[in-house]
């Protein structure tokens, strides 16, 4: 089933998160890091993208109704439905 995906892409991030504030922040954390990378990781964000700002909305399927589903009146007949 095909996604509907809204991808942004922006500015590029090196220049102003790659700096010894951020590094620092991260290692002193209640929970350090060692790299902002790692911290992507455990909260399943996946890798970095190279050098810039990205951020991606997708759009799920809620209920797919066929074709051959028919309405007549305040009633509706479905053939087959699929709940995502």
């Amino acid at each position: 089933m095909p996604l509907a995906v809204l991808r942004l892409e922006g500015e590029t991030w090196t220049n102003w998160l790659r700096n010894p504030e951020i590094d620092w922040l991260l290692k002193a954390a209640s929970t350090p890091y060692d790299s902002l990378q790692k911290l992507c990781f455990d909260y399943r964000l996946g890798a970095l993208p190279d050098n810039h700002s990205t951020l991606e909305v997708v759009a799920r399927t809620v209920v797919e109704v066929f074709a051959n589903s028919q309405v007549q009146g305040t009633t509706a007949t479905s053939a087959k439905t699929r709940c995502v």
